[in-house]
């Protein structure tokens, strides 16, 4: 029965590619779920690779507006020439160089020891919320803000990014990119299902958007990544 459960779950259609795919009997019988017998953990193993390699899931409309990230690309990449032994500087994840400063790290276990490891609101701590706003104020002249109206916590920028353009953007609107940036842009802006623009900026600006910009020249697409391998 729970064998019956897991290929239903996995959402194959057609039982008969599961029977052949784990070497049951074909016949009228393979396609019912009812007759698969008990797997052992082989035909178990097959029956996942079945499934991962099953012509029968579509991607959606929306992943397939969604071009494979170049980051993870040549994060990849660098992995493996490292592990052969090649003297590699990667700049694809941007990961800082050091590690977890001690502070943070010890506020992390504690926070696991008193057992606050439960389901923060969805817009962050309140605690923390308030030290954003005290941060922003002291050390960015931002005022007026309220802690339970104007701040939402995210795990990054590509997030908070990502969630904005979610809520801002509707299929056919354009979402303006200054290049150089950071590869994972346009594709939030397809993932809305809008359209990005990518706009060149200059070092003199320090690769800020200008008014004489947003009117200038675009980058048509395919947009090539900022990011290379240099010998």
């Amino acid at each position: 029965k729970s064998d019956e459960r897991l290929a239903i779950a996995m959402g194959y259609w057609s039982m008969r590619e599961v029977s052949s795919a784990c070497g049951f009997p074909r016949g009228p019988a393979a396609g019912r779920a009812s007759r698969i017998p008990a797997l052992s953990s082989t035909r178990r193993s097959k029956l996942l690779l079945a499934f991962a390699s099953s012509s029968i899931h579509e991607v959606g409309e929306t992943a397939n507006r969604l071009k494979p990230s170049t980051t993870v690309a040549i994060s990849d990449l660098a992995t493996e020439m490292k592990r052969e032994g090649k003297d590699v500087i990667s700049l694809a994840p941007g990961e800082p160089d050091f590690a977890t400063p001690e502070r943070v790290a010890r506020a992390g276990g504690l926070a696991i020891e008193e057992g606050r490891t439960k389901y923060s609101p969805n817009a962050g701590i309140a605690d923390l919320r308030e030290a954003i706003v005290a941060k922003l104020e002291r050390e960015n002249g931002i005022t007026g803000l309220i802690p339970t109206d104007s701040v939402v916590v995210t795990n990054g920028a590509k997030q908070a990014i990502a969630e904005t353009i979610l809520a801002a953007c509707s299929p056919g609107d354009e979402v303006v990119v200054p290049s150089p940036y950071w590869v994972s842009y346009p594709e939030m802006a397809r993932l809305a299902g809008a359209d990005p623009v990518v706009v060149r900026t200059r070092l003199e600006d320090n690769f800020l958007l200008t008014p004489e910009g947003l009117e200038g020249e675009t980058i048509p697409p395919p947009f090539w990544p900022n990011q290379a391998i240099v010998d």
